[in-house]
């Protein structure tokens, strides 16, 4: 209780010591010509590409900071379990191809005994188109 009536005391004096300095500061006035706004203008517009080029460097910056935590995440935690999963999927693969490899090359035989067989009607079609 001491201690955060401590402090609170500490910053209520501290805004009485600084307070008449912020008030003492200068009050911008309305230009009274056109020649001086047309100067507040051009300061103006001086500061905004500055200021975008700021805050576009800074949100550049907390991307650049987020994707190297999630960099991290991922390398560390994330990438092992997906290898040891895809690893795990390409065993089971690889022992159902190894299955149905037999099946399949007779298969293939067949196939090409259909096509050995349509083959020369085929050509014939395609001499006749020809003519």
């Amino acid at each position: 209780m001491q201690k955060a009536y401590s402090k609170y005391l500490f910053l209520v004096l501290l805004f009485l010591v600084f307070c008449p300095f912020v008030s003492a500061q200068e009050v911008p006035e309305a230009p009274k010509d056109i020649n001086e706004a047309k100067n507040v203008l051009e300061r103006v517009l001086e500061g905004i590409p500055r200021a975008f080029n700021e805050a576009f460097n800074a949100v550049v910056g907390a991307f650049k900071k987020i994707l190297g935590w999630l960099d991290h995440i991922f390398n560390r935690y994330l990438y092992s379990q997906i290898k040891g999963i895809l690893h795990k999927i390409n065993l089971f693969l690889s022992k159902e191809v190894e299955k149905r490899k037999p099946e399949a090359q007779r298969e293939f035989k067949k196939e090409v005994e259909e096509i050995k067989k349509e083959a020369p009607s085929l050509w014939n079609r395609f001499k006749e188109l020809i003519k």
